[in-house]
Formats: C-alpha cells, structure tokens, sequence
C-alpha cells in the first residue's frame, strides 16, 4: 500500500462520516471509524512522539536482579548505592521485525487485520515483503506497541490525546486536500528524523487546497 492509498481510503472514511458541514466534534462516530484508528496507530508506530522512550525504569533498590519476561535484568549497585536506570526504545522496539511484520512499511491494514476486522487475504498489498512474506502469518505484537509508555507510570493523558488526534485529522481532512510538494523525494522524512529524546521532525512539505 503506498501513502496515496491510505490517504484515499481515509479520506474516504472521513467523508463518509463527516461530509461537508458536519461537526468533526461529534466523538460517538470515532467508534466507527476504524481505519482512522489504524492509520494514527501505524503513524505512532513509525514515528512515536518520544522515540526514545520515557522515565527510566531501574531494578528496585535493594534487589539483586529482577526477571522481565524472558530476560533476567541485574542490579549493579555500587558504592554510590544506586541502580542502573534501563531505558525502553520505543522506536526500535516499533521497528522490530519480532513484533511488527513489514516493520517499516506504514501499513494500516495491520491494525484491522490484527483486531479481526478484515482477514489477511483481505488487507491491501505491504509495501514491501523483505521482512516477511506476504503469505507468511501476521506478526503483530500489541504489547509492543508503545507510544504511551507501558505499566503504571505511562501517559494519563493517553485517552485525551488520541480524542484529539481524531478530531484534527478529520477536521483537516473535511476541509482540505493533501498532497506532497511536487519534486520532493518522501525518503528525506525519514533520513531527516532525529531523535533527541523527543523528535526533531525534518521538513514535510506539504500543499494544503481547500475543499
């Protein structure tokens, strides 16, 4: 699936749900709209806002070793008395061909294929299939999917932020049509994106046209 195609079929969605002069503010129809969800899903997959990850975790003080599913994470406390802090990265993890088929490829049709929405047979073309083949079952980890950060200490605002990321892309969307700069090559976004410990985006031209 490229780009192109995503957008079509969001745009579709939106259309259908918020036709011109609809109020984008109407959360009840967000339920319904689940490619939406799928592509800002896979949009946080790829680029998650702090892709570095958040608070460090650390072996609790006092203890030797802790077991985190399968690994088994050492405490080495010194004479300073403190614990190593352990980082989770969440870009990597995202990117990883253990969680994610076609880790690199914005593909949404893996969030409804994941969900039961849409059988694998189904789903549109990935981009590419160098990771895993096309026919291969859909390697899709959730519990790796952490744009929130994970456990007690992730985001509370979490159910705010994605109410709003809904609404700006269907009121955008409602209003305006999208396209790339003409001559700009869409790899530069990723060889521009930077991480210092939250994202410094590169340049995305984009041509906004009302509707």
């Amino acid at each position: 699936m490229t780009v192109s195609t995503a957008h079509a079929k969001l745009q579709a969605e939106v259309d259908k749900f918020f036709p011109a002069g609809e109020d984008v503010l109407s959360a009840p129809d967000f339920k319904e709209m689940h490619y939406l969800g799928a592509v800002i899903n896979e949009a946080l997959r790829l680029y998650p806002p702090a892709p570095g990850g958040g608070q460090a975790r650390k072996v609790p003080a006092g203890t030797s070793a802790v077991a985190v599913s399968s690994l088994y994470v050492v405490s080495s406390t010194g004479s300073t008395g403190l614990t190593d802090l352990h980082w989770i990265h969440a870009y990597s993890i995202h990117r990883d061909p253990r969680n994610f088929a076609h880790p690199d490829a914005f593909w949404p049709d893996r969030w409804l294929v994941a969900s039961g929405r849409i059988p694998l047979a189904a789903a549109s073309q990935p981009p590419t299939a160098l990771s895993q083949p096309a026919t291969a079952p859909l390697t899709h980890n959730e519990s790796a999917f952490l744009p929130f950060s994970h456990g007690p200490m992730n985001c509370p605002g979490k159910p705010l932020a994605l109410l709003e990321l809904r609404i700006v892309v269907c009121a955008f969307l409602q209003r305006f049509r999208f396209c790339l700069a003409e001559g700009w090559d869409v790899r530069e976004y990723e060889r521009g994106y930077k991480d210092h410990f939250v994202a410094s985006r590169p340049e995305l031209p984009v041509v906004l046209e009302a509707r």
